[in-house]
């Protein structure tokens, strides 16, 4: 609610718990009997009631809410966000495999192929379903950028070829200004090249290496992060 409340254009997020991204439900039923905290939101421990109750006053036209879950098996995931009223999540075939799970990454693709065409399914109900690929995050920690534009434009080009219309492609900042300024760019020049067809924008993450210390250095990475945003263009 507050996130929504701010004089500022701004989204929510759902962020699941580890137990849910990895598949081990009996861990995540244990956890909520026992009264022990969790690290995100056990979505298909919930009931869809419970899920609906939670976003009642704060989904609206005006405020989506995007399931953040980490997952590289992600079907019954999908289909409780569908069930709960919810069209956007975020992952991808590749960054929600490799750095999570153990998973083969044959698996992977087919469990995303499948996820892809359960969101599909809410055109149904008239609605567009929205996927961020996270290949722009790979690991959530310093890459070359070359490897994480790569990533974010191939799993988006899997989103298409899927049948989805409606993508975003995600950058996560590194370290040197100007290399990031050129690599959130070469993104936005493949899209316009490769996505035909899609509404698509891009997303920059601030860094996600070891965070500052001080409340300075934490307030400098976040202007040098919406800096970058702007001057590159991401939304």
């Amino acid at each position: 609610l507050a996130t929504k409340r701010v004089a500022a254009t701004t989204v929510g997020t759902l962020t699941l718990d580890s137990y849910t991204r990895t598949g081990d439900l009996r861990a995540a039923r244990r956890a909520l009997d026992q009264g022990i905290p969790l690290n995100g939101y056990p979505i298909l421990t919930h009931d869809t009631a419970t899920t609906r109750g939670i976003l009642d006053g704060v989904l609206d036209a005006d405020f989506p809410v995007q399931v953040r879950h980490g997952s590289a098996t992600p079907q019954r995931i999908f289909a409780a966000l569908a069930e709960a009223g919810l069209h956007a999540t975020e992952g991808g075939p590749v960054s929600y495999c490799l750095p999570y799970s153990r998973t083969s990454l044959e698996r992977s693709l087919e469990n995303w192929r499948e996820a892809c065409d359960l969101l599909l399914s809410l055109r149904a109900a008239d609605v567009e379903p929205h996927l961020e690929t996270f290949g722009g995050c790979m690991l959530g920690q310093l890459c070359p950028p070359g490897l994480l534009v790569a990533l974010s434009v191939l799993e988006a080009i899997f989103f298409r070829q899927r049948g989805l219309r409606s993508v975003s492609l995600s950058y996560a900042q590194q370290a040197h200004r100007r290399q990031d300024e050129d690599a959130v760019l070469a993104l936005r020049g493949l899209a316009r090249e490769l996505l035909p067809g899609v509404d698509w924008h891009v997303v920059v993450y601030t860094y996600m290496g070891v965070y500052p210390r001080t409340p300075e250095g934490a307030r400098l990475l976040a202007t040098e992060s919406a800096r970058l945003a702007v001057r590159a263009g991401a939304a």
